[in-house]
């Protein structure tokens, strides 16, 4: 038996890593949260097979008493808006704390999610890891490259993902089509190209990087569909899928510009949608195998959960 803990595994990346971690035979997992995990039905029952136990990363002795038995840790768990205290003590202070109790508790792995912002702005083509060095823009973005360096510095392996659609995907699929909608127009005809991961197709690739015993220690790797995608063919989908009306017109990003920042958006998240933002995420998919041969496609649950989310 392999037994991980995933701490954040309330939230929405955290809860789908704890789902592909239980699908896999001899593998116990512990849903550990600050805030009550939710219960949902998961293929072939695999939510209840996940124990819960109540963790604070600001509190040491929590999760010391959540690692002990443990042999891999996945941190999900990352504070990712504007407060630059809670950015600090979350992503800082709360990393180191894992770290520590994860040595203390004799952990062997520790696989931390954080993101491909820590490269700063754009554009990035097929960046491989360390084609880009790290440039992060906001305190969040930096906090969490910090937090890498943590991890690594003990041995555990870094996953960056870009954009992550979804079941509970409150970031991207609804600020883009509220950015559309308040436009009336797509961006640049759309042509932008990202990369982007359904949170199912990164909770498998969580797994994999969890479990495989060949994963490089200290290691960052680039968590998302293999191909990049255009900003019109996620419009495309989306009215397909959810008869969301993709515009006739289109602005430049100049345009644009003028009209959502800082009202309605940041020049960060601006850039998301209008400048290329694809990296090469081959040799995580190395790991995994079974690469998602679509890099948007939208699943029933994903519809359901973005029928509610825009509604």
């Amino acid at each position: 038996m392999t037994r991980v803990v995933v701490v954040g595994a309330s939230g929405f990346i955290g809860s789908h890593s704890a789902r592909a971690l239980a699908e896999r035979p001899g593998v116990v997992v512990t849903a550990a949260s600050r805030t009550p995990v939710a219960r949902s039905a998961g293929t072939d029952g695999a939510e209840s097979t996940i124990a819960t136990v109540a963790v604070d990363l600001l509190d040491p002795a929590s999760l010391a008493g959540a690692f002990v038995g443990a042999d891999v840790v996945v941190h999900a768990a990352s504070y990712v808006g504007k407060d630059a205290a809670l950015s600090e003590s979350t992503n800082i202070d709360g990393t180191a704390n894992l770290v520590a109790a994860a040595h203390d508790a004799g952990v062997t792995r520790i696989v931390y999610v954080s993101t491909t912002s820590v490269y700063g702005t754009g554009p990035h083509r097929g960046v491989r890891v360390g084609d880009v060095p790290p440039r992060p823009e906001s305190a969040a973005s930096s906090d969490r490259h910090a937090a890498e360096g943590l991890v690594r510095d003990a041995g555990g392996v870094v996953l960056r993902p870009n954009l992550v659609y979804g079941a509970g995907d409150r970031w991207f699929v609804p600020a883009l089509a509220k950015l559309t909608a308040g436009l009336g127009a797509t961006i640049d005809s759309g042509r932008a190209r990202i990369s982007v991961v359904s949170a199912d197709d990164l909770g498998r690739l969580v797994a994999a990087v969890a479990l495989h015993p060949d994963v490089e220690k200290g290691s960052v790797l680039h968590a998302a569909a293999p191909e990049p995608v255009a900003i019109a063919q996620i419009h495309e989908a989306l009215s397909a899928a959810l008869g969301i009306p993709v515009p006739s017109r289109t602005v430049t990003v100049e345009q644009a510009r003028a009209v959502l920042v800082p009202a309605a958006a940041s020049e960060h998240q601006l850039a998301l949608v209008t400048l290329d933002h694809w990296y090469d995420a081959e040799p995580a998919w190395n790991l995994a195998g079974d690469a998602p041969e679509t890099a948007f496609s939208l699943t029933e649950a994903h519809k359901e959960w973005y029928r509610r989310a825009l509604s």
